[in-house]
């Protein structure tokens, strides 16, 4: 690899994370029990994810990342019901379904192999001089209460200082999502293409505990994974946070018996954000991982150490020489690649649009044909109005550059709009003007017709001098009394 970074590169199906320079694992907190109180002044990122310290944290919170989406309702009001009885009455949530416990278990059991592909396929790519550094979680008080608790799956950083503690705020953040295979659906993909609109607070929530404006998204999949890269939203994220504050802060909060008013608006905004906000990067081959051998946690004779720990590469670095022919193979099969992934990709066309010119008499004759093809395009399942006249208007004024005037346009009733309607939709004809005001008319009230008629002509004043007065500006002939 030309960036320097061969070495941490995985060309075979497993990656030995003992030998990963750019993985830095975590050593976590443990302790025999933990308070709301402990909490507080805690460096809860050193707390090891799964471990019973992190799940005692997680019963004080009120809310966390992979509940976010059904605490503000987004979901259902049953679910966010249920959230809230959870938090305020203690009251326990519906066991999970063992199709739903069969999910979540192959997601804890593959995030280490997800990982490895981060670091041996991505990172080496991408992202050079960055590398992981596994977290444990961030929580936020708001008014002596513990309102959020968020477990990034990890965040990446500079490698410039890999152990140093007081690091400056990472440059991206990172969420793992494994998808498990269906074996009845052969036709649904086994990693994502778009990120899920569902998963969107939970990256806005990682986001904004970890002071960062982007986050790597990784699919993983036992055969490819795809990368993608998420950017902040401070406008979403302030609606977000406002409702969350709303309903979980306070201990007298009511619970919802209604959706949230803003909810079909703010779920729009959650749908578009994969639109705006997020950059497909990449789909790489997966490989599985050999984890290191370093402790998850600290034990008690340790006196509850914590540290990031660091992995040395055994294998002699091999230098990363390159020449221009192997370059100018690399760029020739990049090329072929994204024209094969091009015809792939693209519509079949269904017709052939086809242009014809002839003159005004269209005499026919064998010898003499009436007409002439001097243009067509292939045509897909769908032609619109606008790109029919984009496409005769292109062909008019070739022929108009190229000193052949035509007077006279025909075409069949699939582009009878272009007759009747301008390219700003406005209508050409009396007959189009009179059905455009009946569809506007059909559907309004006897009681929306009333009160436009009273209020035609109808002059808007206060006094009755200014009556008079707005009177004698609109007549010709002064009244007298």
């Amino acid at each position: 690899m030309i960036n320097g970074s061969s070495h941490l590169y995985s060309t075979g199906k497993v990656c030995d994370l003992r030998e990963q320079e750019n993985y830095i694992c975590l050593t976590g907190i443990i302790l025999p029990s933990v308070t709301k109180e402990d909490l507080k002044t805690m460096d809860t990122k050193f707390i090891k994810q799964r471990s019973d310290t992190w799940k005692t944290a997680r019963v004080f919170a009120r809310v966390t990342g992979s509940t976010c989406f059904d605490a503000l309702g987004f979901s259902s009001l049953k679910k966010q019901r249920e959230h809230f009885e959870y938090v305020f009455e203690s009251k326990e949530k519906p066991e999970f379904s063992t199709e739903v416990r069969k999910l979540m278990k192959h997601g804890s059991d593959n995030e280490i192999n997800a990982v490895a592909t981060l670091v041996s396929k991505v990172l080496p790519d991408f992202l050079p001089r960055y590398s992981f550094f596994e977290e444990g979680c961030y929580i936020v008080f708001q008014e002596n209460t513990l309102a959020l608790l968020v477990s990034p799956d990890g965040i990446i950083r500079s490698a410039s200082n890999p152990i140093d503690v007081q690091c400056p705020i990472p440059t991206y953040g990172l969420e793992i999502k494994c998808s498990c295979p269906c074996p009845g659906n052969v036709y649904k993909p086994l990693v994502y293409y778009d990120i899920p609109y569902y998963y969107v607070p939970q990256l806005l929530c990682e986001m904004a505990v970890l002071k960062t404006n982007s986050l790597i998204f990784v699919c993983y999949s036992s055969e490819t994974s795809t990368v993608f890269e998420a950017f902040f939203d401070d406008e979403l994220w302030d609606v977000l946070q406002s409702r969350m504050s709303e309903l979980y802060t306070k201990d007298d909060s009511k619970c919802p018996k209604k959706h949230w008013e803003n909810r079909l608006t703010v779920t729009e905004k959650l749908k578009n954000y994969g639109k705006e906000k997020v950059r497909f990067i990449a789909e790489l081959p997966s490989v599985v991982a050999k984890e290191c051998d370093h402790k998850p946690v600290a034990t008690c004779d340790e006196d509850f150490e914590y540290s990031h720990n660091v992995h040395t590469n055994r294998l002699p670095r091999q230098n990363d020489n390159c020449i221009i022919s192997d370059l100018h193979g690399l760029v020739n099969e990049m090329t072929e690649s994204v024209k094969e992934a091009f015809n792939l990709c693209r519509h079949m066309a269904s017709e052939v649009v086809l242009f014809l010119i002839a003159d005004l008499d269209r005499a026919h004759v064998p010898e003499k044909q009436h007409a002439i093809p001097i243009a067509y395009a292939m045509k897909g399942y769908s032609l619109t109005t606008a790109i029919a006249r984009k496409m005769l208007n292109d062909v008019l004024e070739t022929c108009y550059n190229g000193g052949l005037y035509v007077p006279v346009v025909s075409f069949d009733g699939q582009c009878y709009q272009m007759a009747v309607r301008s390219a700003n939709g406005d209508p050409l004809t009396i007959l189009q003007l009179m059905k455009d005001v009946f569809k506007t008319a059909k559907g309004q009230k006897k009681s929306d017709f009333i009160r436009y008629i009273k209020q035609i002509n109808c002059v808007h004043v206060e006094t009755q001098a200014e009556a008079f007065s707005s009177i004698t500006h609109r007549v010709d002939v002064m009244i007298s009394w």
